[in-house]
C-alpha cells in the first residue's frame, strides 16, 4: 500500500467539487481554547476512532445519494479527569460531526427531520449557522438506567452541510441535573460557533 495514498472518501469529496471534511472539525487545540474548564486534557477517544461515514454504510445508499448527500466526517474526544476533578459543570465527552449536501435546500429538510437526543427540544434555537436545532436532557449512560449524565446535542446547517456537537458530562446525580444542563448548553454553543466559523470559512 502506498504511504500517503489518498482516502476514497477524499476522492469522492474531490469528484463533488467538495473540500476534505477532517480539517473542519474542531481539533483538540480549538476545543482547548474554548473550554476553560481542563480543556487541555480533551484527547481523542482511542474506543471511538474518527471516522468517516459515507453513503455505503447507511440503509439506502442509492436514496441518500440521490438526495444529494456525499460524505460524512465524525471524531469522538474524551476530557482525562481524576474521579475527584469531576464535577457537574465539567463536560467529559464530545462528538463532532459534519456531513456535506450538494444542495442546501436538501440539507435543510434534513436538519428539519433531526431527532437529535429524542427529547430536551430547544424552545428557542440557537442562533448558530443559517439555522440549528438544538437538545438538552439527562439520560442513562450507555444504555445503563443506573449511571445518568447531562448531554445537549446542537445541531446545525452552513450551506449545504449539517454539522452536531454533542457534549455530555461524566456520571450526575438527577438532582445536579439543572446545573449540568445549563454547563453543558453553554460549552456545546462555544463550540458550535466556533465550528461554523471554520464551516464559513470554506472556500466557494
Amino acid at each position: 500500500m502506498r504511504k500517503n495514498a489518498t482516502p476514497e472518501a477524499v476522492r469522492v469529496l474531490a469528484a463533488a467539487n467538495k473540500p476534505d471534511l477532517r480539517p473542519l472539525l474542531l481539533t483538540q487545540s480549538e476545543v482547548a481554547k474554548i473550554d476553560p474548564k481542563f480543556g487541555e486534557r480533551w484527547i481523542y477517544d482511542e474506543r471511538v476512532l474518527p471516522v468517516w461515514t459515507s453513503n455505503s454504510l447507511l440503509p439506502d445508499p442509492k436514496a441518500v445519494e440521490a438526495f444529494g448527500r456525499v460524505m460524512g466526517y465524525q471524531t469522538m474526544m474524551v476530557k482525562a479527569l481524576f474521579q475527584d476533578e469531576s464535577a457537574p459543570t465539567i463536560s467529559a465527552g464530545l462528538l463532532q460531526q459534519v456531513t456535506v449536501y450538494r444542495d442546501p435546500n436538501n440539507a435543510q429538510k434534513i436538519l428539519d427531520n433531526m431527532e437529535g437526543l429524542g427529547r430536551g427540544l430547544w424552545l428557542s434555537p440557537p442562533r448558530v449557522g443559517d439555522s440549528a436545532r438544538a437538545w438538552t436532557a439527562t439520560l442513562a449512560i450507555e444504555g445503563d438506567t443506573s449511571r445518568n449524565a447531562s448531554f445537549t446535542e446542537i445541531d446545525f446547517r452552513v450551506e449545504g452541510y449539517i454539522a452536531s456537537v454533542r457534549v455530555q458530562t461524566m456520571p450526575i446525580l438527577i438532582s445536579q441535573s439543572l446545573i449540568a444542563g445549563d454547563s453543558n448548553k453553554e460549552i456545546a454553543l462555544k463550540l458550535a460557533e466556533a465550528l461554523t466559523v471554520k464551516l464559513k470559512a470554506i472556500k466557494k
